[in-house]
């Protein structure tokens, strides 16, 4: 039997290193829980950006619940679905 989870969309928000000053960022990911989240977004930021860990920094992971935050079509699909 195989147990299917929830996966929600997540807005993860805080700073990342550039150069010599911090800039703030916004992501959303979807995601099975908060921690997997965070996992995502420094994979993200760290390939598109070249940034390791310790040059970023998350200070909010929170689940999103309205589809009008989101900028991502598909994303805001899969709110809007309910999924």
């Amino acid at each position: 039997m195989v147990v299917m989870s929830k996966h929600k969309i997540y807005r993860v928000t805080g700073s990342m290193r550039k150069v010599l000053e911090w800039e703030r960022f916004t992501k959303y990911v979807y995601a099975v829980d908060e921690s997997v989240a965070k996992q995502h977004t420094f994979s993200l930021l760290g390939s598109k950006h070249r940034l390791r860990r310790f040059e970023i920094r998350i200070e909010e992971v929170r689940p999103v619940t309205d589809p009008k935050e989101v900028d991502d079509p598909v994303l805001r699909a899969y709110i809007e679905k309910g999924s």
